[in-house]
């Protein structure tokens, strides 16, 4: 299949890509990148990746479909532009790979107001690291089987339950996370929440290590977690 035929405009902002590229690559780093951002695992290495993404979002390759009002640049259907170019020049990934890839675009389509407004410009720019909260010891790909919960006491939930397989939690602010709200129904009973992470009660999180020493996943621990609805995504049940 052929490559889709740029417009005029995107063709022009296809070319300040590779120029911007060609003229801000950074240095290799002084110590080894993991292959993939969810394998980052040190300090170094994240601050590393950190100021590179900020580096790319200030300049308009990161967060371009997004609208203006939420920290994105305006452009829609320019991502796909910057992204491959990124690619094409082999310059670093960017870090907060969960959060674009996954919550950014959920907040965007389903948040309400002050949630983008809160969560994204962060998000775009590194400044804050998400995670996701999806697979559990007795639920992976199978959604459905979800058992963490989240029980309403007023204005507040309270979470309990047990992730694993949780890329990036240790260097995470914030985390999607899918609940079970109900037990009714497997399918309709699920709710998602934005939570936060870092330095918050009840949460821990342990780093899986593998034979090589290295880590890269976690589990992520849940105990009386209370956290605000104005940080549940959607309607109940509707995760």
């Amino acid at each position: 299949m052929s490559e889709k035929k740029d417009s005029p405009e995107q063709a022009e902002f296809r070319e300040y890509c590779r120029r911007w590229l060609a003229e801000n690559r950074p240095d290799p780093p002084p110590f080894r990148l993991p292959e993939h951002p969810i394998e980052v695992m040190t300090e170094e290495q994240r601050d590393y990746l950190c100021a590179w993404q900020k580096k790319c979002y200030e300049a308009g390759l990161v967060g371009t479909d997004y609208p203006v009002e939420y920290g994105g640049h305006g452009h829609e259907g320019f991502q796909r532009i910057a992204s491959q170019e990124m690619s094409r020049a082999g310059v670093p990934y960017l870090i907060n790979v969960i959060g674009l890839g996954m919550a950014a675009p959920t907040i965007l389509h389903h948040g309400t107001e002050e949630q983008k407004k809160r969560y994204l410009p962060p998000l775009l720019a590194a400044d804050e690291i998400w995670c996701q909260g999806f697979s559990e010891p007795n639920a992976g790909s199978d959604l459905a089987s979800v058992q963490t919960s989240a029980v309403r006491d007023g204005d507040n939930w309270i979470i309990n339950g047990h992730k694993v397989w949780t890329s990036l939690a240790h260097f995470a602010k914030w985390m999607i996370i899918l609940t079970r709200t109900s037990r009714e129904d497997k399918y309709k009973g699920l709710t998602y929440f934005i939570c936060p992470i870092a330095d918050t009660k009840g949460v821990t999180v342990r780093p899986l290590i593998k034979m090589t020493g290295e880590t890269g996943f976690n589990e992520v621990l849940f105990e009386d977690v209370v956290i605000p609805d104005s940080m549940r995504l959607d309607e109940v049940g509707k995760g």
